[in-house]
């Protein structure tokens, strides 16, 4: 109940502040800036998180004719090697210390460059990379230059690092202006996050795309976790098991019982010492247009999962107790009714 309320009561903040601010000035948006000189053909055509997206992802990387393909089909980046090069000549990116060399081997290469000069092999990859600079062992640098962050470009990301952290949280940037720039600074980052969130769930649980409900349920989960907001995040993980085990999907289908999946069992399993019995009426209270278990049911699974219990031998054991899902009628079905 308290979190169904929370979710109607940050809502209707959002939509009172933002008219309550209308007459005041702009507000002031977090430091959101673009390379200056960059090729304006390409900076004319690439939206400003492909800046931060790609600096990001080219730390510690060579120039090369083969980029990943979400350069061009998420952020227009038509030619990664060029735009790669234009951000080398601006001074965002620098060649590689050789900190930043030896870290793009592999362990066993470095364990023999240490026994080559017969010392100690043993400890993790970062301590390996340190023991072969400590004792100045000269490295012969093979392969294509790398190149990382300069100064200028580690600035560049820390002035825009809410962007890397929208693209962790699967949200765009243009979603999340459109909410910042309605809102006054008494909002943080993640209040702004929370209410795209919540503003997801009610809008995919009313067009009935129960799969995308989930996930959002899944990012919440996650979100609150990281946040350490572990029994809050225990709750959001119950509901998304509540909506993956009722079967429902995308466009108001049923899948059937037998590909049922819990992907959140373990994230379940690992915070269960928050778990009180009253999550589970907030659970209940999701009223799916079908569910395969019974609250009893449920209750069951989820004892089996607080015990420790395997994922697909808890399936194995409740499925043939779900109910039978119902017969879907097709688009055609009226029509032959009607005749």
């Amino acid at each position: 109940m308290y979190f169904l309320v929370f979710f109607i009561i940050i809502l209707l903040i959002i939509s009172i502040k933002s008219k309550s601010k209308k007459k005041e000035e702009p507000v002031k948006q977090e430091g959101i800036s673009k390379p200056k000189t960059i090729d304006k053909e390409i900076s004319n055509k690439i939206d400003k998180q492909a800046y931060v997206v790609f600096l990001d992802w080219a730390n510690g990387k060579e120039i090369s004719n083969d980029y990943p393909q979400y350069f061009y089909f998420n952020y227009n980046i038509t030619n990664c090697r060029k735009f790669h090069e234009n951000l080398i000549k601006e001074d965002y990116l620098k060649p590689a210390s050789l900190k930043t060399y030896l870290s793009s081997y592999k362990q066993t290469e470095l364990k023999k460059i240490l026994e080559e000069n017969n010392l100690k092999k043993t400890g993790k990859k970062n301590e390996l990379v340190d023991r072969i600079i400590e004792n100045n062992i000269k490295i012969e640098m093979i392969g294509n230059t790398l190149y990382e962050l300069s100064d200028k470009g580690t600035k560049f990301i820390k002035e825009n690092e809410y962007i890397l952290k929208l693209k962790k949280l699967d949200i765009s940037l243009e979603e999340y202006d459109e909410v910042r720039k309605n809102l006054n600074s008494s909002f943080s980052f993640n209040d702004v996050i929370w209410g795209i969130y919540n503003k997801r769930s009610i809008k995919y649980f009313h067009k009935k795309d129960f799969g995308l409900y989930r996930n959002t349920l899944f990012f919440m989960a996650k979100f609150l976790y990281k946040e350490k907001k572990y029994e809050k995040a225990l709750q959001f993980y119950l509901m998304e098991l509540y909506c993956d085990l009722s079967g429902n999907s995308n466009g108001g289908n049923i899948d059937d019982k037998e590909v049922l999946i819990m992907p959140e069992a373990k994230e379940i399993y690992k915070l269960k010492n928050y778990f009180s019995e009253d999550m589970l009426d907030l659970c209940f209270k999701i009223k799916f247009p079908f569910h395969y278990c019974s609250e009893d049911l449920f209750k069951l699974i989820l004892n089996d999962i607080l015990d420790g219990k395997n994922e697909e031998e808890i399936l194995e054991k409740y499925i043939p107790k779900m109910k039978e899902k119902p017969k879907q009628k097709s688009k055609y079905d009226s029509l032959f009714e009607k005749n």
